[in-house]
């Protein structure tokens, strides 16, 4: 992700006001401008969009991500996962939303903002992913989503990794495949802004195992079978 020109800017966010700027670095995507402040006060941020090559059902999608955070610093980046008609089936996000203290977290969600279920992720000590630079991943295996977040040390290993994150589209409600990614930056206007970058996004199709119509057997030629004739077994 270096640089934002094949992408188009996005007309929908979820939470807040779409404002200001997302350029690229040798890191990847910030930033670059949060834009002027808009009333009511809400998050804001620019955000970007791009369609996918295909449409996909089941997939995985890891994003390299950089969340610099320190005290009364606050900004959140999201990704989000589009259909054929624009709507929002997910979202994985992470950052500082405090200013008055230093903790990053992360969440997922499917649908709607106000109405989807969502799962938010903590580490185990709440400076855990302070500083962060690593991995978020999302991913949707039939009815059941999952998210994974990582920091990532330079030797590939991961560190405060939190995997336990599920939620199970029980009636099937967000079931549509992704045609769309979009990634955005926000901050609550007036704040000190964190440092932030999506490096990389790599969205991979999970393909499903095929159901075999084999008859299953017991035995093959040359093999010798006993059979109990008291318990038949």
């Amino acid at each position: 992700m270096q640089s934002p020109s094949s992408w188009q800017k996005a007309s929908d966010i979820d939470n807040g006001f779409i404002s200001g700027e997302i350029a690229a670095d040798n890191k990847g995507f910030y930033p670059a401008k949060f834009g002027d402040g808009i009333e009511p006060d809400k998050w804001q941020g620019p955000s970007l969009q791009k369609g996918l090559e295909t449409s996909l059902q089941d997939f995985r999608a890891d994003i390299a991500i950089e969340c610099l955070n320190g005290p009364e610093q606050m900004g959140t980046l999201t990704v989000y996962f589009r259909d054929a008609n624009n709507n929002i089936v997910a979202r994985i996000g992470f950052g500082d939303a405090w200013a008055t203290k230093a903790e990053n977290f992360g969440y997922m969600q499917l649908g709607n903002y106000y109405t989807g279920p969502r799962v938010d992720a903590h580490a185990d000590y709440a400076y855990g992913w302070n500083n962060f630079n690593g991995i978020i991943r999302i991913a949707r295996d039939g009815n059941e989503w999952t998210a994974y977040y990582a920091i990532v040390h330079p030797d590939g290993r991961h560190d405060w990794v939190h995997s336990r994150t599920r939620i199970i589209d029980t009636n099937g409600q967000y079931t549509a495949p992704i045609q769309t990614v979009q990634v955005a930056f926000r901050l609550w206007y007036g704040a000190e802004r964190t440092n932030m970058h999506i490096k990389n996004i790599k969205i991979f199709k999970v393909n499903q195992k095929p159901q075999s119509t084999a008859v299953p057997f017991m035995a093959r030629e040359g093999d010798r079978l006993v059979v109990d004739t008291k318990t038949s077994k």
